[in-house]
């Protein structure tokens, strides 16, 4: 299923700032509630290609992606691709990425890049993407 993000409005058809009856309206799908964190103040929902994360209000604010999802940004598909292909894109978008050892995150696109196993060569592939609200990690 591809979905195409818009940074700071959402993916698809799930829109920061939808109720959880909205979005689980939106998705059609099974859903299951749980707490991301012991500490978490509010319960994120999972559906079988992305979860997503709601502030206390019960408003959407970020969606985490994996397969079998297609996120696509700047008409790249970033599930699957190289993490070094993709990293070019954002560095052109975005001078002040912040790069570790398990991808990126861009606060300039509201993007985030999951690679769990990345090496120097970023040979390996993406396997999440964590799209967020303006203002999420203020």
């Amino acid at each position: 299923m591809e979905l195409l993000i818009q940074s700071f409005k959402g993916v698809g058809q799930i829109r920061f700032g939808m109720t959880r009856n909205e979005v689980r309206n939106v998705i059609e799908s099974d859903v299951q509630e749980f707490k991301k964190t012991p500490t978490s103040e509010s319960l994120t929902d999972a559906f079988d290609f992305c979860h997503v994360y709601y502030k206390q209000d019960d408003t959407c604010e970020a969606i985490e992606l994996f397969e079998p999802s297609i996120p696509i940004f700047q008409n790249e598909k970033l599930i699957g691709a190289q993490f070094k292909e993709v990293k070019k894109l954002f560095l052109l978008l975005d001078k002040d990425v912040e790069i570790d050892e398990t991808g990126l995150t861009s606060y300039e696109c509201g993007i985030a890049l999951f690679v769990p196993s990345l090496s120097r060569s970023g040979k390996e592939k993406v396997e999440g993407v964590f799209v967020f609200r303006q203002g999420y990690y203020d």
